[in-house]
């Protein structure tokens, strides 16, 4: 992978890592961890593979890595289609099999599908929001009202300084949230909203409110004002992301890769170095999934290119 940026190679080592058929579980991560963690890599590296700066790499080894990826994902279902006991975590190994190309009607996907469906809403943010993203990857026709209901219930659970928070039913209107739910839950609503389900302009407008009057000095962002305020990779990548999406839907005539909170935001994200991220970032994945998120449903790979 000569010419790869050192962020990309490690997203790569620990992708490999991930994959080289030690077994899962055990008192490390646990078989849900296992999941999340893996499914978080196959999804990042999917979405990072070609905005590397400089050659990517040896598309056998793309190729062969998302195939094990894949293979270990299928044996880690279980029969009724879950992949652990919480919602987003099957949602998220949903997608994870979706990205590499996995058909919609293939049966493993269909089973998850369907057990995303019957366990939704849960009352999470992290559950809406990953699971708006699996059922639209799915034919819409068979989940529009589900889809619907989740979107929705995000609006109204957006906090009332823009952010989201974990429990949107407990907790809707609360004052603040944190930055690990906001941009998923941003980006959930934003893809929704490509895809033809209503979603009021005015949540994506206290969104960027919040994002523009809390970014840090350095240009990053920390998990909540009042909790991890200072700047790390995964929140900052997530956080560049929401900006640009809440920035399309407010001022779709703008340029968001010019607009100045975005690109201070990108660039402080290219500094981030996954080999060495703080705790909060390199425990499960964290860094990868948020950074793969901005790459794959972000502002595009145009704005991502132009840093």
């Amino acid at each position: 992978m000569a010419g790869t940026s050192p962020a990309t190679a490690a997203v790569w080592a620990q992708f490999r890592r991930a994959f080289a058929g030690r077994k899962s579980g055990g008192a490390v991560l646990g078989r849900m961890r296992g999941v999340v963690s893996r499914s978080i890599l196959l999804a990042a590296v999917c979405g990072a593979a070609g905005l590397a700066a400089g050659p990517p790499p040896a598309q056998t080894d793309v190729d062969s890595a998302i195939r094990r990826g894949v293979a270990w994902l299928r044996k880690e279902q279980s029969k009724n289609g879950s992949f652990g006991s919480e919602a987003g975590a099957t949602a998220l190994a949903l997608l994870a099999l979706r990205h590499p190309g996995v058909k919609a009607s293939d049966p493993a996907a269909v089973r998850a599908a369907r057990r995303v469906k019957r366990i939704l809403p849960d009352g999470t943010v992290y559950g809406a929001s990953l699971g708006i993203l699996a059922l639209l990857e799915q034919p819409r026709t068979r989940h529009r009202e589900r889809i619907a209901k989740l979107v929705k219930q995000l609006v109204k659970g957006q906090c009332r300084n823009g952010q989201w928070t974990y429990a949107y039913r407990a907790t809707a209107r609360k004052k603040s949230g944190d930055n690990s739910n906001t941009q998923l839950a941003a980006l959930a609503l934003a893809a929704a909203r490509r895809r033809g389900f209503p979603v009021p302009v005015e949540a994506f407008a206290r969104l960027r409110g919040y994002l523009e009057t809390s970014q840090n000095a350095d240009g990053g962002f920390g998990y909540a004002r009042n909790q991890r305020s200072s700047s790390y990779g995964s929140m900052t990548a997530g956080c560049a992301m929401a900006l640009a999406l809440s920035m399309q839907v407010v001022s779709p005539e703008s340029d968001a890769a010019a607009h100045p909170p975005v690109r201070r935001a990108l660039l402080r994200a290219a500094l981030f170095d996954p080999q060495h991220a703080p705790r909060v970032d390199a425990s499960i994945g964290r860094g990868h999934h948020h950074a793969g998120g901005a790459l794959r449903w972000g502002s595009a790979p145009a704005l991502v290119r132009q840093v």
